[in-house]
C-alpha cells in the first residue's frame, strides 16, 4: 500500500521508490537497533 503512489507512471517514479525504500529502511534499522539494544540489556546478568 505504501508504494502504490510510486508506481503511478511518472518519469521519476523509480527515484521516488528508491528514496521511499531507503527512508523506510532507515526507520526500520533504527527500530531494530533500539530493539536489539533492549534485548542485549535484558540478557545481561
Amino acid at each position: 500500500i505504501f508504494y502504490n503512489n510510486s508506481f503511478s507512471g511518472v518519469p521519476n517514479g523509480k527515484d521516488n521508490l528508491n528514496s521511499n525504500f531507503y527512508e523506510v529502511y532507515a526507520d526500520y534499522l533504527t527500530e531494530f537497533v533500539c530493539w536489539y539494544n533492549e534485548q542485549e540489556l535484558f540478557s545481561k546478568p
